[in-house]
């Protein structure tokens, strides 16, 4: 757990009020661990709001996971198999609900799942990535679509709306707003509520934060 194996697969692991973000070489980035039987990996984990802990029973290991501070895991797969993977912190009101799942496959198709999981995404129709993004990605834990007002404000019939910023200045919700809101969130923060979404910069792609204004859109009506 301690000691760097030699050549691991690394894994960048993001956690956040309330779930998990892998992210994979190439950028990919997905919900669940997934992981090659028999292969070392080594995780690279950090936090954007507070401490998190990392714990998967059946691996028998667990590590914090901090803001600010990056800290690491090692571990090799020995059998194939679904297991799970859960916050042993607790981080607020959902933490019992951030549990996912830590996913060992046999070498080959672990190259096959994360082939198909790359093409199907590339080949998604922008709304329904979008759609995708905010039931993966922990948006729905903060924004509705369906009217009712929760952390942040509803996503439904907002965009084309003048929105109220904090200060006294206004935006027009479109795709640059979006973009703004998701990767500067503090930048621009919407009247009457808090500053309290993380940024996402470096966690979505162009084509993600493409799909989450197309996704929007469609809930104008």
């Amino acid at each position: 757990m301690e000691t760097r194996p030699s050549d691991p697969y690394v894994i960048k692991v993001t956690a956040k009020k309330w779930n998990w973000d892998f992210e994979y070489p190439g950028g990919m980035h997905l919900t669940n661990l997934v992981v090659p039987n028999g292969q070392a990996v080594e995780l690279d984990m950090t936090s954007v709001d507070v401490i998190h802990s990392f714990y998967v029973p059946a691996f028998r290991f667990k590590q914090d996971v901090v803001p600010r501070r990056v800290t690491f895991a090692y571990f090799t797969p020995t059998r194939e198999g679904v297991f799970r993977l859960y916050c042993a912190e607790y981080c607020g009101k959902d933490h019992s609900q951030m549990k996912v799942r830590a996913i060992v496959l046999d070498k080959a198709e672990f190259d096959h799942y994360l082939a198909d999981i790359k093409q199907s995404t590339m080949n998604m129709p922008p709304k329904d990535l979008g759609e995708l993004v905010y039931n993966t990605k922990g948006c729905k834990g903060c924004h509705s679509v369906d009217g009712t007002k929760i952390v942040g404000p509803t996503w439904k019939g907002s965009w084309g709306t003048t929105i109220s910023l904090e200060g006294g200045k206004t935006e027009t919700m479109n795709e640059a707003y979006v973009k703004q809101s998701v990767t500067e969130p503090s930048s621009e923060i919407h009247a009457g509520f808090p500053n309290a979404m993380p940024s996402y910069a470096g966690q979505l792609s162009e084509a993600e934060i493409h799909g989450v204004a197309a996704y929007i859109e469609s809930l104008k009506q």
